[in-house]
């Protein structure tokens, strides 16, 4: 069910919301929150906050695709690209559900600093209701080593872990270290389950697995791991 944003609509995620907090850096502070209605919907904001995602993409890859956007020849290359990523951010944006978090941080001049977007996983059968996907998490240069790339992913995890059981993310090679240390491991290709899932959702990722890794995990332990249900699925549909 589409459900419309209003003015009085204070966070994105109806059903898991977060409150705002701060965050001391030694940049000075950082305001955390979720972004309302009116923020998303201000003319030119969905395009400042592509252009935050995509230059810490870029930043964070071997990836070529990716990496051809520090190219100032290939201009009009990464002009596509760039118009490709708003119009896909603006389609969950401007269309969300009850359980799509958008969390942005900003320092006192109100500049983006980073952000924090995830929802429930739709690209595989019967995930969008237990596992929570995050898709993009990025901060800018300045900020980063102070800690709140860690304090997006645990804040979101912390709101959602009643509403899904588990927590899947494509990372990049070069973060993967930093995923494994909030406890993230990779789906293993050696579980029949979890190779299921893999070949299923890697259909459509040119990227995997060289330069991209698919990392999952629990948020509710007395639940099973997600992977078996969704094989199960995957299988049924051929």
């Amino acid at each position: 069910m589409q459900i419309n944003f209003n003015s009085q609509q204070n966070f994105t995620s109806i059903n898991n919301p977060i409150k705002p907090f701060v965050v001391n850096t030694s940049k000075g502070r950082l305001y955390v929150r979720e972004l309302s209605a009116d923020e998303i919907r201000k003319k030119g904001f969905i395009e400042r906050l592509t252009k935050l995602f995509v230059k810490n993409f870029a930043s964070l890859t071997n990836d070529p695709a990716w990496l051809m956007y520090n190219d100032p020849s290939k201009k009009c290359i990464c002009d596509r690209m760039f118009a490709d990523f708003v119009r896909c951010m603006k389609e969950r944006l401007l269309n969300p559900n009850g359980n799509l978090t958008m969390l942005a941080a900003f320092d006192r001049n109100n500049r983006l600093q980073g952000a924090c977007m995830s929802f429930g996983f739709d690209e595989a059968p019967a995930c969008e209701k237990s596992v929570c996907y995050i898709e993009n998490l990025a901060v800018n240069k300045r900020y980063r080593g102070e800690g709140l790339g860690k304090i997006f992913v645990n804040k979101t995890l912390e709101a959602v872990q009643r509403t899904f059981t588990d927590v899947f993310l494509i990372g990049e090679l070069l973060a993967e270290g930093f995923y494994k240390k909030l406890g993230f491991v990779r789906l293993d290709a050696n579980d029949k389950a979890q190779k299921t899932v893999i070949d299923f959702i890697a259909q459509d990722r040119y990227d995997y697995p060289k330069y991209v890794s698919f990392l999952t995990k629990p948020l509710q332990e007395n639940k099973p791991r997600w992977y078996i249900n969704t094989a199960k699925e995957i299988e049924n549909l051929s």
